[in-house]
């Protein structure tokens, strides 16, 4: 986890374990994502820097300046070979991993960019950002293939399906709406009550959990197009959830300064 008293926290779900305190940026901590192989850590911070750690007590990192804003945004590709950003900007940028070498610049969107994903096998990567618009890039050609500009609202975040054929993204007109990436359709349209601020699909596919400014987590059934559960747990705000890989578990961040495990 990240916070905004610029330490990250990599916690044991063992409660015999010591939780890992991990020092280096200098403001706060926005986003953070272990690699696909678990032996790296990569977190963006406010203060325009990405840190790849090795979780461990030593908490070795290293510092790379990746843009010009605070970097609200970073994911690892399935193959942990490449690092997406997405910055304040207005940028979305790629990098290598082993030797943190820049590589190319997405320069269309014409705010904050919030969030960047990787598509599962690497092809596609999918921005959100405050200009309302979610947009959808080919990796190789490096060019924007589509723009979807129909939330009333920013854009907060935005992920791939597991199967890569579609894309939930989430925003501030209390929506969240799931898109067809090949035939470029909405499919699915959930109306909630407050700001969706992030979201995560299970690794199944068939659901799909949020994390609203109304303090709760709604699990969504997406086979059924409905809404399974609301959740309460955190006191004000949840900013971040993520199910674990199994799917057996998820995760909540919210600005009570509490993470949750469920």
């Amino acid at each position: 986890s990240g916070s905004m008293d610029s330490c990250l926290m990599i916690w044991s779900m063992r409660p015999q374990m010591r939780a890992y305190h991990l020092v280096g940026h200098k403001d706060a901590v926005t986003c953070v994502q272990f690699s696909p192989s678990g032996h790296l850590v990569a977190s963006g911070s406010r203060d325009k820097t990405v840190c790849l750690w090795v979780p461990s007590v030593k908490g070795e990192s290293t510092v790379f300046k990746a843009h010009t804003a605070t970097v609200r945004s970073i994911h690892f590709s399935s193959d942990g070979q490449y690092l997406v950003t997405a910055s304040d900007d207005k940028t979305v940028k790629v990098w290598t991993v082993h030797r943190q070498k820049f590589l190319f610049s997405l320069n269309q969107h014409i705010n904050w960019v919030r969030c960047a994903r990787f598509s599962p096998d690497g092809r596609l990567i999918a921005s959100a950002s405050d200009d309302k618009t979610v947009k959808l890039w080919d990796k190789t050609s490096r060019e924007c293939i589509h723009s979807f500009c129909e939330h009333g609202g920013f854009a907060n975040h935005v992920e791939f399906h597991p199967n890569g054929t579609c894309i939930a993204a989430a925003g501030t007109d209390n929506a969240v709406k799931v898109w067809d990436v090949r035939m470029n359709r909405l499919l699915q349209h959930y109306q909630g009550n407050a700001s969706v601020n992030s979201l995560s699909f299970h690794p199944s596919g068939n659901y799909l959990i949020t994390a609203s400014s109304d303090s709760t987590l709604k699990i969504l059934d997406l086979l059924k197009g409905r809404l399974l559960y609301t959740l309460h747990g955190h006191q004000g705000p949840a900013t971040c959830v993520a199910f674990s890989r199994t799917g057996d578990f998820f995760a909540s961040g919210g600005s009570d300064e509490q993470v949750g495990d469920w």
